[in-house]
C-alpha cells in the first residue's frame, strides 16, 4: 500500500527571489520562508501548555465532543513545532491528501490530515498564525508547499516553551518509500526484523549517554538551528525496496553544521568527528572492482581532475557526484546547473560539458556506474558500511553518532573509531578503501 505524503514542493530550479514571489513574501522579510523545515506530525506539547489555545480553537470549530481529543492533539503538535523556531520563522506543512495518516505502519496518531487542517485554518482566522498556502500544477509537476508561523500572543507565549515541554514518540524505524517518496507499507521478513533489531539496540545504546549541546539543552540552541530537540533516535529509509537507500536518519546533531557538532560532549567528555574522504568515489570504485589508489597513483585527491585544476573543488566534486547520479551526461550538466541555482554558487564560465566529459574520461573504470542512476545503490553500500561500524560499537560497546560518511565519538574513542572505519572496507571486501579525517 502507497501512502500519498508527498506533496511537490518549491521548483528546484526556482531562485530564491522567485520563491519569494511566489509566496507573496516582501524580499526584506527576515523569515526565510524558502527554507522553512517541515512540520514533524510526531511532535506533541505535554502538561498543560495547549489548553488556553485548545480552548480558543475548539470553540471556534464548535466541536463535538467525541472530536475534542483530535483537536486537541492536533492543536498541540503544531504549537509544538512552532515552539521550535526563532520567531518569525516559517514551518512547511503539507495539505495533500493523506500526509499524515492516523494509523497503520506510519500511523501520527490522535489526529489526521483534516483535523491538523481545521485547526491550522482557525489558528490563521484568530489570526494567531500567518499562513501562506501552497498550489501544485500538475501540467509542470512544480509546486509550493504551505508555510505557517505564529504571530502575537501566540508568538510570545511560544517562546516560553522549554525542552522539558516537548515530547515526539517513538516511531517505525524501518521506512520504505517510492520514487515519488511515498510511504510503502510493507510485510515483515526476516531482513526487516533483523534490520530494526540492529536500530533499536542502537538506540537503547544511545540512551544509556548524555548527548549533551553547549547551551546545556537550552531551547534557543536548537531554534536558532531550526532542529527538533527531541529528535533523539535513528530509523533508516530504504528507496523502492531494501536494496536501494537505507541510510540513517533522525537526530538532531545529524543536522546541525560541524562547527557545532565538535563542541558536543558525550557523557560530559569533549568529542571528535571522523568522516571518509570522498566516500562515494570509493564506493563506486569498489562496485567496479577496482582500487582508486591503484587507477591513479600519486593521486591525493579522489575529486581531482587535470585540467580543471582552477576549478573550485566544490564544484568538481559535485560534478562527479551528480555524474554518478545521473542518467546521462545532459542530465548531469542541468543538474549541475539546478544545484548551483539552488546552493547560490556559480558555474559561470565552467565549461560543463567538457568538464562532464573529462570526468567519464578520468574515470574510465567507472564505465559501467557514471550515468547509470548509481545513487541510491552507492548509498546502500554506504549504509552497509555504517551498519557494520554501529553493530561493533554496539558490542564494544562505545557510543558513535552516526552522520552518514562519518561519526563523532569521545575524544578517547577516538583511535578505536578510526580503526573500525577502516576495518570496515576490509571486512565487507570492498577493493578501494577512504582515508579518514578529523573535524
Amino acid at each position: 500500500m502507497i501512502l500519498d505524503t508527498a506533496e511537490p514542493d518549491f521548483p528546484q530550479e526556482a531562485t530564491h527571489a522567485q520563491l519569494l514571489e511566489l509566496a507573496g513574501v516582501a524580499r526584506d522579510e527576515r523569515a526565510d520562508i524558502a527554507d522553512a523545515p517541515k512540520l514533524d506530525p510526531y511532535l506533541r506539547l505535554v502538561a498543560d501548555w495547549p489548553g488556553p489555545w485548545f480552548d480558543l480553537v475548539s470553540e471556534a470549530l464548535s466541536t463535538r465532543s467525541q472530536d475534542r481529543p483530535k483537536v486537541l492533539a492536533a492543536t498541540s503538535c503544531v504549537l509544538a513545532n512552532l515552539a521550535c523556531l526563532d520567531a518569525g520563522a516559517w514551518l512547511q506543512m503539507s495539505r495533500a491528501n493523506g500526509s499524515y495518516p492516523v494509523g497503520g505502519r506510519y500511523g501520527i496518531g490522535g489526529f489526521g490530515s483534516r483535523a491538523l487542517y481545521r485547526v491550522v485554518d482557525t489558528l490563521a482566522d484568530l489570526g494567531f498564525i500567518e499562513q501562506r498556502p501552497g498550489f501544485y500544477n500538475r501540467d509542470t509537476s512544480t509546486g509550493y508547499q504551505t508555510r505557517i508561523r505564529g504571530l502575537g500572543s501566540l508568538q510570545k507565549a511560544l517562546r516560553r516553551v522549554s525542552v522539558d515541554a516537548l515530547a515526539r514518540p517513538r516511531t517505525e524505524l524501518i521506512v520504505l518509500k517510492d520514487s515519488k517518496k511515498r510511504l510503502i507499507d510493507y510485510a515483515e521478513t526476516e531482513q526487516s526484523e533483523r534490520l530494526r533489531a540492529n536500530v533499536e539496540a542502537y538506540n537503547a545504546l544511545l540512551d544509556q549517554h548524555s548527548i549533551a549541546d553547549p547551551a546545556a539543552g537550552h531551547i534557543e540552541f536548537f531554534r536558532s538551528r531550526r532542529v527538533n530537540p527531541t529528535r533523539r533516535h535513528y530509523y533508516r529509509t530504504f528507496n523502492g525496496s531494501f536494496d536501494l537507500g537505507g541510510r540513517f536518519y533522525g537526530p538532531w546533531w545529524q543536522v546541525i553544521p560541524k562547527r557545532d557538532r565538535v563542541t558536543l560532549t558525550i557523557d560530559a567528555d569533549p568529542v571528535v568527528e571522523l568522516d571518509y574522504q570522498a566516500m562515494n568515489v570509493h564506493l563506486a570504485y569498489s562496485v567496479a572492482g577496482r582500487s582508486f589508489w591503484d587507477e591513479h597513483p600519486g593521486v591525493d585527491d579522489p575529486y581531482e581532475l587535470p585540467g580543471f585544476e582552477m576549478v573550485d573543488r566544490a564544484i568538481r566534486k559535485k560534478a562527479v557526484l551528480l555524474s554518478l547520479n545521473a542518467e546521462s551526461p545532459e542530465q548531469a550538466i542541468n543538474a549541475i546547473l539546478g544545484d548551483a541555482m539552488k546552493s547560490g554558487y556559480s558555474v559561470r564560465g565552467v565549461p560543463l560539458r567538457d568538464m562532464v566529459d573529462r570526468i567519464r574520461e578520468w574515470h574510465s573504470a567507472l564505465s559501467e556506474i557514471l550515468f547509470r542512476k548509481s545513487g541510491l545503490r552507492l548509498m546502500r553500500m554506504e549504509s552497509i558500511v555504517s551498519e557494520w561500524i554501529i553493530s561493533q560499537c554496539i558490542q564494544a560497546p562505545i557510543c558513535a553518532l552516526n552522520i552518514h560518511d562519518g561519526y563523532v565519538v569521545r575524544q578517547g574513542d577516538a583511535r578505536f573509531l578510526e580503526c573500525l572505519m577502516t576495518g570496515a572496507f576490509d571486512n565487507l571486501c570492498l577493493t578501494s578503501v577512504p582515508e579518514v579525517s578529523r573535524a
